[in-house]
């Protein structure tokens, strides 16, 4: 009976674990976005440009410091298929855009929020700037901002866009 009891203990507290891990849940989101799909990406675009650096700020440039991570932007937001680093030509930090179209766009709110639905697959995933597309995330194998949509799921994508950034 006390392992029944233990045991049982041991469930719920780990199912309780796992429940407050889920996507939808908004403590455990970075993107504090409502979100109304079941299947695809959500997330939110941020700017980040000028001095990165560390250093001393003095107390009245604090408050013009809103969050050190990035400001919520709009933007557009476009889907391709999976693509490596040589399908792609860069210049000043951006890439011009594929011959091909992408597969989907949306257009991220002024908080930055956005959401589309995608079918089960792998993704690159860019932002339209006034001078071609944005993306900064690689994997080891050369693919650009890479993102698997599995069945029935939601995978969170935030984007920093820091081309114009010093670090």
């Amino acid at each position: 009976m006390k392992h029944t009891i233990v045991v049982m203990g041991l469930w719920l507290t780990l199912t309780i674990a796992l429940v407050g891990c889920s996507p939808r849940n908004n403590a455990s989101r970075v993107s504090n976005c409502a979100v109304k799909i079941t299947q695809g990406i959500y997330g939110r675009v941020f700017w980040v440009g000028g001095n990165q650096m560390p250093g001393l700020v003095k107390k009245e440039k604090i408050k013009e410091k809103k969050d050190l991570g990035g400001n919520p932007v709009p933007r557009e937001v476009w889907v391709y298929p999976l693509m490596q680093t040589n399908e792609l030509n860069k210049s000043d930090g951006l890439y011009q855009k594929p011959a091909t179209a992408p597969l989907a766009k949306t257009t991220a709110d002024k908080d930055g929020c956005f959401q589309l639905s995608l079918a089960p697959g792998k993704y690159s995933i860019f932002t339209l700037e006034k001078d071609g597309l944005f993306a900064n995330i690689f994997d080891g194998k050369g693919n650009v901002h890479p993102v698997e949509v599995k069945s029935n799921n939601i995978t969170e994508v935030n984007i920093n866009i820091n081309y114009k950034a010093a670090y």
